[in-house]
């Protein structure tokens, strides 16, 4: 009985080595079949690749210039910044952009503005001012004697200087006589570009019908290198007599009735029409 077990002990440690001695034979072969591969696609050399988890940055790219390239970086759209931006606490740059499709601010045109023209009305004194024309608007009195009339006239400052001037007003009769005056009507801190209404009220109308209103505009004698001297306009008025006219609306309605009472005094004579 012992015998048997030693010999069922025996075959089965015989094949397990047999099995042990297989697997050994069979795991050489297939190492020497993967290192001849690698031989057979490789240059002969022997290459170790150790990895410690992280990925590896690849190297830039040098251009044939010689500088390294890496990534590339698309420059922003717009003008250029000139000069270079200066770096401030912040770290960010500031600088000032200018547009080369059209040419800068400072590039302007330095010939002076031409002054504008003047309107219909106007008469340019030395292309300085441009003075307008006389106009005026009359206000009758219940006394025949009185009556006032208002007139103005305008002052366009088309210089580059304040101005500041005076003027005077008079009225005329129809044969030349002064009926009424204002002087020394002041204009002051007239700026550049700036149009001014220069007015007066003249008294003493009356019943004088036509009349004949003056205005003398007196400027600085030099404005922007400009000589001036006095100017003067002037404008006919027609002042309604309304004296007058009532005069004549009364002598007619006397006439009239006048003639009605004669023609109603006369005797009517039979067998003749009245």
């Amino acid at each position: 009985m012992t015998g048997i077990r030693r010999t069922f002990a025996r075959r089965i440690a015989l094949r397990g080595a047999l099995i042990v001695a297989l697997l050994i034979v069979t795991g050489t072969a297939a190492s020497g079949q993967t290192a001849l591969a690698d031989e057979g696609e490789g240059d002969g050399n022997l290459t170790v690749d150790i990895s410690d988890g992280l990925v590896p940055t690849p190297p830039p790219t040098v251009p044939p210039s010689g500088r390294p390239t890496g990534r590339q970086i698309t420059p922003p759209a717009g003008p250029p910044i000139t000069p270079p931006g200066r770096l401030n606490v912040n770290g960010q740059t500031s600088g000032s952009f200018i547009d080369t499709a059209d040419p800068p601010s400072s590039a302007v045109d330095q010939t002076p503005p031409t002054p504008p023209a003047p309107e219909p009305d106007e008469v340019s004194l030395g292309g300085v001012l441009l003075v307008g024309g006389l106009a005026g608007g009359f206000s009758p009195s219940l006394n025949p004697l009185a009556g006032q009339l208002q007139v103005w006239f305008t002052v366009r400052n088309v210089s580059t200087s304040t101005i500041d001037a005076t003027a005077d007003f008079w009225l005329a009769g129809p044969f030349g006589h002064r009926i009424s005056e204002v002087d020394d009507v002041t204009v002051t801190g007239m700026v550049p570009g700036e149009k001014r209404t220069i007015s007066a009220t003249l008294q003493g109308v009356g019943q004088w019908t036509f009349v004949t209103v003056h205005a003398r505009l007196t400027p600085p004698p030099v404005v922007d290198n400009a000589e001036l001297s006095s100017f003067t306009r002037d404008a006919n008025v027609f002042a309604p007599p309304w004296l007058i006219a009532v005069l004549i609306v009364v002598g007619l309605g006397f006439a009239a009735v006048r003639y009605f009472l004669r023609r109603l005094a006369q005797p009517v004579r039979v067998g003749e029409p009245a």
